[in-house]
């Protein structure tokens, strides 16, 4: 067999592979938490702050506590998928945040946040790693999971809302 055939062949092979499908959010809701790791007083929390930010007009946000990358390459990959499949954001807008935890051992939690691109004029890449870095990852090298999604998402809220 030629090169050129195995190439082909492998080709096809690649791009016939799609990923599994991503998980659904439960209907009426904006938190998934796949992996059971959240008290419900969080998830409680969490949902009253994406109604809320919601009920402004300003940005709809949603989070996402998952098990596994779902065939990404990386949490971004999947955040970035995530958003696109929930079709995040108000309409014509593209104002939508999402959070996606992805829960391991001390040390070697994931975390995400992806945002659309009506946001980021306010919202830089460099912005978002400070957020990330003084608001959750601290609570999560404590182990507290809980404590870093609310901290993020009140940030989120607070940033998109105003003050």
């Amino acid at each position: 067999m030629s090169s050129s055939v195995v190439l082909a062949v492998l080709l096809t092979a690649a791009a016939s592979t799609t990923p599994p499908a991503l998980p659904e959010l439960p209907r009426g809701r904006c938190v998934l938490d796949e992996t059971g790791s959240l008290r419900r007083s969080t998830l409680e929390a969490l949902q009253r702050l994406c109604v809320d930010l919601n009920r402004t007009g300003k940005g709809q946000l949603v989070v996402a506590v998952v098990s596994d990358l779902y065939g990404r390459y990386d949490i971004g990959d999947l955040a970035l998928d995530l958003f696109r499949h929930i079709a995040l954001g108000h309409l014509d807008r593209d104002d939508g945040v999402i959070v996606v935890l992805k829960p391991g051992p001390p040390g070697k939690n994931a975390i995400r946040v992806t945002i659309g691109y009506g946001l980021e004029g306010g919202m830089t890449d460099e912005r978002l790693r400070c957020l990330l870095e003084e608001v959750a990852l601290p609570r999560l090298r404590e182990g507290d999971r809980d404590g870093a999604v609310i901290a993020l998402s009140e940030s989120r809220k607070a940033l998109v809302d105003g003050p």
